[in-house]
């Protein structure tokens, strides 16, 4: 899950063009993709449990936000050997909140996907996949 995450970020910054050539450094992108898997694991532990307090659910959107929100500018902090980024803190800090609040709204989809009527896990499971 890590991986899948980690490849769709970084085949968007691919995707991606600019003006001037582009390059990444190994060991910034390789960390980024690490810090996906373990995000990504944490995220499955969490789900393991049937019964977890919903203080669990908070502080693990919270943890997976911040990963995720990690490897995107782990990312970013490769691609700096050839431009000069700079960043606008409220913006920063905005992409920090839009990462956990996503985390948060993901977990509670994962578990209430496998809960109640039939028909109200299909329609949930067809939201989390569109």
């Amino acid at each position: 899950m890590g991986a899948g995450i980690w490849s769709m970020h970084f085949i968007g910054m691919l995707a991606f063009i600019m003006p001037m050539a582009m390059g990444y450094s190994l060991a910034w992108t390789s960390s980024s993709l690490l810090v996906a898997i373990i995000a990504s694991g944490f995220a499955l532990f969490i789900l393991r449990e049937k019964d977890r307090p919903v203080r669990y659910l908070i502080l693990g959107g919270i943890l997976i936000g911040l990963g995720i929100a990690t490897m995107h500018y782990m990312g970013m902090e490769g691609m700096t050997n050839y431009v000069n980024i700079r960043y606008l803190p409220g913006l920063f800090f905005l992409s920090i909140g839009i990462a956990i609040a996503a985390s948060e709204a993901a977990l509670w989809l994962a578990l209430q996907s496998n809960q109640g009527s039939m028909n109200r896990q299909f329609y949930l499971k067809l939201l989390v996949h569109s």
